[in-house]
C-alpha cells in the first residue's frame, strides 16, 4: 500500500459519514395523517366495488359515490408507500444484513393477512357463490368467481402472484416488487435533484410500458407504476422545502385543502373524461401521472398537517385498519352480497333496489371494519412485532 492509498483511503473514511447521513427530507416522525388517508382510500376502494357489482344504477349519485375512485386510491396508496418506505428507510446504506432485516420486515407486513384472506375467498368460492345467483349483479364483475380455479392459481393467489381469488391483491403484487426496489430508489433519491431525475426516469418507463407485449415478467405492467413510488419520495423532498409556506397557512387551508384534493382525486377519470381524455385502460399512464401528481400534492399537504390532524386518534385507528380494509373488502363485500340474496331473495331484493344498495353497502362496510380490526388485533400486529424483532437481530441492533 502506498503513500497516495493510505490518504485515498482516509478521503474515502472521511466522506462516508456524510453520504450516509440521514436527508433532513426523510428525517420525519411517524406521519399520522398520511397513515390515516390510507385507511380512507381502502374505503374509497370499497365504495368503487360497492357500485361496480350491482347492475342497476345506485348511489352513484350520492355522497358514496363522490368518494368511489377505486383506481384513484390504488395510485394514492403507491405514492403513500414511497414516502412512508422512504422514511421508515432512511438510515439504509445498502449493507446486505440491513437489506434482509427490511425485506423481513416487509414480510411479515404483507404476507400473513394476504394468506388469511386468499383462504377466505377460497372459503367464499367453494361454499358460497355456487349457490348464489342474481340478476342484481353485474355478471362480468360478480362473475368473477364463476370461473374454475386450478390448484396452481390458488396456490399463486396465496402468495401473492395472481390476483384470482381475491382481485385487488393485484396490486399487492405491485407493491412487493416496489418494496424490493425501494432500497435502490431511496439511495438514489436521498437528494432533490436525485429524486426529480429517478422520478422523470420511471415515468418515461410508464409511458413506454404502453407499448411493451403482455408478459408473466411484466405481470400487471408493474413498472408503469414505479413512478408512483418514487414520486412518493419526491414529495418527501418538496414538503421540507415548502414547509415554511405550509407553516404560515391557516388551519382551515391545511385541513381543506387537503379534503379537496382527495375528492379531485377520488373523481379525477371522470373529470378527465369531461375534459376530453377517455381512460385507457389497467396502467393508462397518462391517468396514471394525473393521479401521481394530485397524491404528490396531497402527501405534502398531509406531511405538514396541523398537529391536531397529525396525532388524531380516529385517523390513527383508520390507518391501522387501512391494510385490512382493502384486502377484506373483496370476499367480505360477495359474502354480505350472497347472504341478502339467499336471506331475502332476488324478487324481494329487485323490489327495494335503493334500499337493497344502501344496506348493502352499509353492511359491507361495517362487517369490513369489524374484520378488519380483528385482522389487526390478532393477526397484524402481533405478526409486524414479530417482523421487527426479527429485523433488529438480523441487523444485529439486539
Amino acid at each position: 500500500m502506498t503513500v497516495d492509498d493510505i490518504r485515498a483511503y482516509r478521503r474515502r473514511a472521511m466522506e462516508r459519514p456524510a453520504l450516509l447521513a440521514v436527508p433532513a427530507a426523510f428525517d420525519r416522525p411517524f406521519a399520522g395523517a398520511l397513515h390515516g388517508v390510507r385507511g380512507i382510500a381502502a374505503l374509497a376502494v370499497l365504495w368503487s366495488h360497492v357500485l361496480a357489482l350491482l347492475a342497476f344504477n345506485a348511489l352513484s349519485t350520492s355522497p358514496l359515490g363522490l368518494m368511489a375512485g377505486g383506481g384513484a386510491a390504488v395510485a394514492l396508496f403507491y405514492v403513500l408507500s414511497g414516502a412512508v418506505l422512504a422514511i421508515s428507510l432512511r438510515r439504509y446504506a445498502g449493507g446486505l444484513a440491513e437489506t434482509v432485516a427490511y425485506g423481513v420486515r416487509r414480510l411479515f407486513r404483507l404476507y400473513p393477512l394476504l394468506i388469511a384472506t386468499s383462504a377466505f375467498a377460497l372459503a367464499y368460492y367453494l361454499f358460497l357463490h355456487p349457490r348464489v345467483t342474481s340478476p342484481l349483479f353485474e355478471a362480468s364483475f360478480f362473475g368473477h368467481y364463476d370461473e374454475a380455479f386450478s390448484p396452481v392459481k390458488i396456490a399463486a393467489s396465496f402468495l401473492g402472484l395472481i390476483d384470482k381469488l381475491n382481485p385487488p391483491t393485484w396490486s399487492i403484487f405491485v407493491e412487493l416488487v416496489a418494496s424490493a426496489l425501494m432500497p435502490l430508489f431511496v439511495l438514489g433519491a436521498r437528494t432533490p435533484a436525485r429524486a426529480i431525475v429517478l422520478t422523470l426516469a420511471l415515468l418515461v418507463v410508464s409511458f413506454a410500458m404502453r407499448m411493451a407485449p403482455d408478459s408473466h415478467i411484466l405481470l400487471y405492467r408493474w413498472p408503469a407504476f414505479m413512478v408512483n413510488f418514487a414520486a412518493g419520495i419526491l414529495a418527501l423532498h418538496i414538503g421540507l422545502m415548502l414547509r415554511p409556506r405550509l407553516a404560515a397557512l391557516g388551519t382551515a387551508a391545511r385541513v381543506l385543502l387537503p379534503v379537496a384534493l382527495f375528492l379531485v382525486l377520488m373523481n379525477g377519470r371522470a373529470l378527465m373524461d369531461a375534459a376530453g381524455y377517455a381512460y385507457g385502460g389497467h396502467a393508462d399512464p397518462v391517468t396514471n401521472l394525473f393521479e401521481v401528481m394530485v397524491s404528490v400534492a396531497l402527501v405534502v399537504l398531509l406531511l405538514e398537517a396541523p398537529p391536531r390532524v397529525a396525532v388524531s386518534a380516529p385517523l390513527k385507528a383508520l390507518g391501522d385498519l387501512s391494510y385490512g380494509i382493502y384486502l377484506i373488502h373483496f370476499p367480505m363485500l360477495f359474502t354480505v352480497a350472497g347472504l341478502f340474496v339467499l336471506g331475502f331473495g332476488n324478487e324481494t331484493l329487485g323490489a327495494h333496489r335503493e334500499l337493497f344498495a344502501i344496506g348493502l353497502a352499509v353492511t359491507a362496510t361495517l362487517a369490513t371494519l369489524a374484520a378488519s380490526a380483528l385482522a389487526w388485533r390478532f393477526l397484524e400486529a402481533p405478526m409486524i412485532a414479530a417482523g421487527r424483532g426479527l429485523s433488529r437481530r438480523i441487523a444485529g441492533k439486539d
